[in-house]
Parts: C-alpha cells; sequence; structure tokens
C-alpha cells in the first residue's frame, strides 16, 4: 500500500470541471463502483487536488453486495484505501490556454487573420476593376504526394510591376494557410510543403471540361525580395466552399500541369 507520490500537472478550469462531471456521472450509472473523495482547494493561480479512493471489503462482492462507503480513518490505512495528492498548476507557461494572451500568430501582414484576409480581398477587387482579367490568375494548391489540385482562390496583381510568381510568394502564408483550412484532410498534413499552381483568370469552366489548352503551371514558395513587395500591390480572394464541403478540384500531370490524355474531353 502507501501513498503515490505527489505529481505536478498543468490543468485549466475546465478541466476540473470536466474531472467532476465525469465522477458525477459515473456515481449515476454504476452504483457499486468505488467511491471517489475529491477535495479542491484553489489558491491563487495554483488548484490541489487530493482523490481519495474507497473499496468495498474484500468480503464483499463488489458487483453483487449494493455498497455504502464510510469514511475509513487515515491513520492506520488499510490496504484498499488509496490516496494520490495531485497538484495542479496554472503558471504562466499556459497562458496560451487563454486567447487574450496568445501571440501573435505568424506570418506579418499575411498571417491568416481576419483583417488580412479582408484587406488582402478589397485590394484583389481594386486591382481587378483596373487591370480586368488579365490582372488574375486562379490559384490551385497541391499535396506532392497526391494527383489532386484543389481550387482555393484567385490572385490579382499591378501586373506592370510584380510576376505572377512574386505575387504568389508576397501571399504565401495567406494562401497556403487557407488552402490547409478549405480542405484539412487532403492539404492539412502537408502544410509547409504544398505546391501551390497558377492557371489564367476565370477558367474554372474549362478547368471542369479538361480542357488541354489550360495548363497549370507551378509557384516557387519564395522569391529572392518578395518580402519587399508593398501589399497593396497584391492581392488575394479565398475560396469559399459551399457546395456541401465538395469543393472543386482536378487532376492534372503533376510534372507539368498538363491534362493526362485519358480525360481530354471528359468533362
Amino acid at each position: 500500500c502507501g501513498e503515490t507520490p505527489p505529481v505536478v500537472l498543468p490543468i485549466t478550469s475546465c478541466i476540473i470541471k470536466r474531472i467532476i462531471d465525469v465522477y458525477i456521472k459515473m456515481l449515476a450509472y454504476f452504483q457499486n463502483l468505488p467511491v471517489l473523495a475529491i477535495c479542491c482547494l484553489v489558491l491563487s493561480r495554483t488548484c490541489t487536488i487530493t482523490v481519495v479512493a474507497f473499496t468495498s471489503s474484500p468480503h464483499n462482492n463488489a458487483f453483487g453486495t449494493k455498497y455504502r462507503p464510510t469514511l475509513i480513518s487515515s491513520s492506520q490505512p488499510p490496504c484498499h484505501q488509496h490516496t494520490t495528492t495531485t497538484t495542479l498548476s496554472l503558471a504562466k507557461d499556459y497562458d496560451e490556454y487563454i486567447p487574450s494572451k496568445r501571440a501573435a500568430p505568424s506570418g506579418g501582414d499575411m498571417a491568416y487573420i481576419r483583417p488580412n484576409i479582408a484587406r488582402q480581398a478589397e485590394i484583389y477587387n481594386k486591382i481587378r476593376q483596373v487591370g480586368g482579367v488579365d490582372c488574375v490568375n486562379d490559384v490551385y494548391a497541391r499535396d506532392p504526394k497526391q494527383e489532386d489540385f484543389w481550387f482555393v482562390g484567385k490572385v490579382s496583381r499591378c501586373s506592370g510591376i510584380v510576376t505572377i510568381n512574386q505575387c504568389i510568394a508576397r501571399q504565401l502564408n495567406l494562401i497556403e494557410e487557407h488552402a490547409t483550412r478549405v480542405r484539412p484532410i487532403e492539404l492539412g498534413r502537408s502544410f509547409g510543403n504544398i505546391e501551390i499552381w497558377v492557371a489564367p483568370g476565370d477558367t474554372e469552366f474549362q478547368m471542369s471540361q479538361n480542357d488541354p489548352n489550360i495548363v497549370l503551371t507551378k509557384m516557387a514558395r519564395y522569391v529572392d525580395g518578395c518580402e519587399n513587395i508593398p501589399n497593396d500591390q497584391v492581392g488575394f480572394v479565398a475560396e469559399v466552399v459551399t457546395n456541401h464541403g465538395e469543393g472543386f478540384r482536378v487532376v492534372r500531370n503533376g510534372k507539368d500541369g498538363t491534362v493526362p490524355p485519358y480525360l481530354i474531353g471528359e468533362g
């Protein structure tokens, strides 16, 4: 017998509540389970929980006898009493559980947060209104190990100043973060290695018909100097999946972005 040594664990108030809720449900469902006495002492940011488990007498049938527990003296604890003291610390190291104290997401002005998403969508519209579809490209994301190319949005750029690859590289964090959220199962585990491909603007229909004249072009994830491009010279509007989560995808050659011969005319 003997006592189990104290254990220090991180905890939040919701975990404490969950422990108590589960215990109450267990008592309500199983009348013959050992009884757990839970005592909580909250002092500042530290919570100590003492859990004492009492089992029925070894001479009783735990599954056949309705057991009403009685408090066992702790001065001479018998073998069937077990006491565990756990110190649970709410230290500053766990401030990440509090939304208001979390660190800002990575990505700078292209971090995946609402203000940045809205700003780049507004810039996309402004550039498109001036330059038309010639300044626009459709964006597809691909897991390098898969043959599916998922449509994730559109980009626009000041074409006389910014190349298409600079446009993608400048907004890569925003594009890749969105791709993993639109397709968490298909692309989520490839974050950091997702391939970004582009097609001419507004060619979704031709892509769906497997038009061999529409070819995808692979983009480099980084282009020298792309971080120096002002964010108001490039835009990105994110794809919103509305067809019951199916999204839009195409199958293309992973080497050159062309339509596989067996799919030509199979739109």
